[in-house]
């Protein structure tokens, strides 16, 4: 948000805030939407195009450490040697898979599961 100047509150203000983040000089931006109401979808801007990625909304309150998931998950694919937007996709399915199988551990806010199979 602070990078974007503004919040991101649908797809269109998502969309608009990767744009603004890509004209800072990055090839790829990739801006998460698991927040926002509805299916979780998150936006890859990328060399000036738009990928939607979209998953199942999860109601829960487990949800801790999953921008480090999900971001790890996408550099160990990189590194694989996949290219940004089947790295993202993959990612997306393993976070989603964590989120699902998340532990339920203390009574707050608990962690996904670190450990997840990613589905396909």
């Amino acid at each position: 948000a602070a990078l974007a100047g503004s919040a991101p509150v649908d797809e269109t203000s998502m969309a608009a805030a990767a744009e603004a983040i890509g004209r800072l000089g990055p090839r790829h931006v990739l801006v998460k939407g698991g927040s926002l109401r509805g299916r979780a979808v998150d936006l890859l801007w990328s060399q000036g195009r738009i990928e939607r990625f979209e998953a199942e909304h999860i109601e829960t309150r487990h949800l801790h450490g999953t921008g480090c998931v999900y971001s790890a998950a996408i550099t160990a694919l990189l590194a694989r040697g996949e290219d940004v937007a089947a790295a993202v996709a993959q990612a997306k399915r393993f976070v989603t898979e964590a989120i699902r199988t998340a532990p339920g551990l203390g009574g707050g806010f608990g962690p996904v599961n670190m450990h997840a199979t990613q589905s396909r």
